[in-house]
C-alpha cells in the first residue's frame, strides 16, 4: 500500500483526542469556580467508571461473549443493541445508586454535586472512550504514513494479519470528518452521563424509585438506539442529529425532575441527609 492518510484526517483526530482531555478538565474547574461543587464528586464520578464499566461490565462481557448465549446474541445485531443498551444501564445506574447511597451520602446537601459526579464519570470516559482511541489511531497512522507497516504485521498469523490489512484499509477509507464527529457524539454522552445522575441523584434524594426506572429506561434507549444507528446505513452526520434529538430528550427529563425538586431538596435539613439518616 502506498496510500497515506490526509493532513487534514490527522488534524481531526488531534482535535478530537484534544476534546477529550478538554471536557473532563473543563467540567471539573467550572464545577469546583462557579457552581462551588465538591471535588471529590467528580472523583467519585471517575472511579465509579473506571470500577463499574473499565472493570466489572468489561468482565462480565468478556465471560458472557465467550459463551454460546454470547455467540447467540452476535448474530442477531438488533438483539446486540438492546443488550448492549442493558447491560450498560444496568451497571451504570447500579454503580450511580451504590455511589450515591454510600460514599457521597454526606455530600447530598447540595444538588450540584449530582452535576460534578456526572462530570467525572463523563469526563473520565471520554478521556478513555475518545482521547485514548484518538492516541492509538495516531500510532497506527505514523506507522502507515511512513511506510512501516511491516511493524505492524512482522511476526502474526495469516488470521491476524487480515484483521490488520482490514484495519489499515479502513483509516485510508474513513474521511477526516468522522474524527469530529466522534468528538461530538462523546459532548452528547457527556450531556447524557450529567442528566442521567441528576435523576438517580434525585431518586435517591427523594426516596423515589420512579426516578431511577427514568435513568435506567433512558439510558437503555439511549444506548440501543445508538448503536441501532451506528449499524445503519444511515449517513453519520444525519445518525449525530438523531443521537442528539435522543439526548436533548434526556436533557429534558432530567431537567424537569431537577426544577421539580431541587429548591425543596436544598432547602432540608442537613440531619435529613447525614450518613446516618
Amino acid at each position: 500500500m502506498n496510500e497515506t492518510i490526509s493532513v487534514l484526517s490527522i488534524l481531526n483526530i488531534i482535535i478530537a483526542c484534544l476534546v477529550g482531555i478538554a471536557l473532563p478538565i473543563g467540567m471539573l474547574i467550572f464545577g469546583a469556580a462557579k457552581l462551588k461543587a465538591d471535588i471529590r464528586a467528580f472523583l467519585a464520578g471517575g472511579a465509579a467508571y473506571i470500577l463499574f464499566v473499565v472493570i466489572i461490565e468489561a468482565a462480565f462481557q468478556g465471560f458472557v461473549f465467550s459463551t454460546s448465549f454470547g455467540y447467540m446474541i452476535l448474530e442477531n445485531l438488533t438483539f446486540l443493541a438492546v443488550y448492549d443498551g442493558f447491560v450498560a444501564a444496568l451497571f451504570e445506574e447500579t454503580g450511580r445508586l451504590l455511589v450515591f447511597c454510600t460514599i457521597l451520602r454526606p455530600l447530598m446537601k447540595r444538588d450540584v454535586n449530582a452535576l460534578m459526579y456526572g462530570a467525572g464519570h463523563g469526563g473520565i470516559e471520554a478521556m478513555v472512550v475518545l482521547s485514548l482511541s484518538m492516541i492509538n489511531n495516531l500510532v497506527w497512522i505514523y506507522y502507515i504514513n511512513t511506510g512501516r507497516m511491516d511493524v505492524l504485521t512482522s511476526g502474526i498469523t495469516k488470521d491476524a494479519l487480515t484483521a490488520v490489512e482490514n484495519m489499515i484499509r479502513e483509516f485510508l477509507d474513513t474521511p477526516g470528518y468522522l474524527y469530529l464527529l466522534g468528538s461530538v457524539e462523546r459532548i452528547f454522552t457527556v450531556a447524557v452521563q450529567l442528566a442521567l445522575s441528576v435523576l438517580v441523584w434525585f431518586a435517591v434524594r427523594k426516596k423515589n424509585v420512579r426516578y431511577f426506572v427514568m435513568a435506567f429506561l433512558c439510558h437503555m434507549l439511549m444506548t440501543t438506539g445508538a448503536e441501532m444507528l451506528r449499524m445503519s446505513e444511515l449517513n453519520p452526520v444525519l445518525a449525530q442529529v438523531c443521537i442528539g434529538l435522543m439526548t436533548a430528550a434526556v436533557v429534558f427529563c432530567a431537567k424537569w425532575v431537577w426544577k421539580k425538586n431541587a429548591q425543596s431538596s436544598i432547602s432540608a435539613s442537613d440531619a435529613e441527609f447525614s450518613p446516618q439518616s
